[in-house]
């Protein structure tokens, strides 16, 4: 039910200062995640996201091992 892609009209490859230096200099995986603003307005909202990115992010560390 998310409505994902890439992030344009920037790869965002070249703006990420953090990812950039933490974990691709040190060929750490990682996971960048944008969410519009207008979709995490009400504290319902922010549980949902919180929910979501848990989920995400575990399923992404359990790929990873």
């Amino acid at each position: 039910g998310l409505n994902v892609g890439d992030n344009l009209p920037y790869s965002g490859r070249d703006l990420n200062y953090t990812m950039n230096r933490h974990a691709e200099a040190a060929g750490r995986p990682y996971l960048g995640i944008e969410i519009r603003q207008d979709l995490a307005q009400t504290q319902a909202d922010h549980a949902r996201w919180a929910a979501l990115l848990a989920d995400i992010a575990q399923r992404v560390a359990s790929a990873l091992r």
